[in-house]
């Protein structure tokens, strides 16, 4: 699990984020959008808690969800193993804007949950904020125009990895052992993962792995900062380059 800003409940414990738990009073929105039925399509629901954010906020990152979803789902199965639900809850704190969370041992309910506080800002407001965060090197780089979904690409990033090794676990028959002991697993698989685009970028780039700040603070935050620079940058760094080599095959 991660959050963007700080860590929702990431595996380092270096910061824990209170969020409410509402799942079972949500239901879908009743605002079926072009979008939303796209992504309806893709497995992923969008909820009526998101109602109350501007579109301005909302559409522009349900859209890049979707691509998301069309692009990757030619490297993994992904998009089809669990349904994905959008939301919204209160977080303690109103600066962190996003975070991904499901359930530790059995990739259930996984969500993508935007902070309510998102309901009271304005897309420029939202773009400022993580453009200060870029400029300071906390966060990876991200295209101007792409500045609105770069939190939410974040995000999506951990839900990747998180499937990505739920699938390991599986081809590799390592199932059960993931089961018995998952934190220890996934953090073995993050590492594995980090130390394979590292190399990919040593050996195919012949440069050094980078990342921002965020993204040295532990392998799962390296993997989503890496991801969203992938997706939001026309021309990444040479380790989200790597990343991208990673996903179509080198794991």
């Amino acid at each position: 699990m991660g959050g963007r800003g700080s860590s929702y409940f990431n595996r380092s414990g270096s910061m824990r984020i209170k969020v409410s738990d509402t799942y079972d009073q949500d239901k879908p929105t009743n605002n079926r959008t072009r979008i939303v039925e796209k992504l309806t399509k893709r497995n992923v629901q969008v909820m009526a808690s998101t109602d109350k954010i501007p579109d301005e906020i909302l559409t522009p990152n349900l859209k890049q969800l979707d691509r998301i979803m069309s692009r990757f789902r030619q490297y993994s199965d992904y998009a089809e193993v669990e349904n994905l639900k959008v939301r919204t809850e209160t977080f303690s704190n109103p600066n962190v804007k996003a975070c991904f969370r499901c359930q530790i041992d059995t990739f259930k309910r996984p969500e993508i949950i935007f902070n309510k506080s998102y309901q009271r800002d304005t897309a420029r407001e939202v773009e400022t904020q993580v453009q200060k965060q870029i400029e300071i090197g906390y966060w990876t780089k991200s295209d101007r125009q792409n500045l609105l979904v770069h939190t939410m690409t974040h995000e999506m990033g951990h839900y990747v990895q998180r499937v990505l090794t739920e699938q390991i676990a599986k081809q590799r028959g390592e199932v059960d052992i993931r089961a018995r002991n998952p934190l220890q697993y996934d953090d073995d698989i993050a590492n594995e993962m980090r130390t394979k685009i590292r190399s990919i970028c040593k050996n195919t780039f012949h440069t050094t792995s980078t990342t921002s700040i965020y993204g040295t603070s532990d392998p799962y935050e390296f993997f989503a900062e890496t991801f969203s620079e992938m997706l939001t940058c026309d021309n990444p760094s040479d380790t989200a380059k790597s990343l991208e080599i990673y996903l179509k095959g080198e794991k």
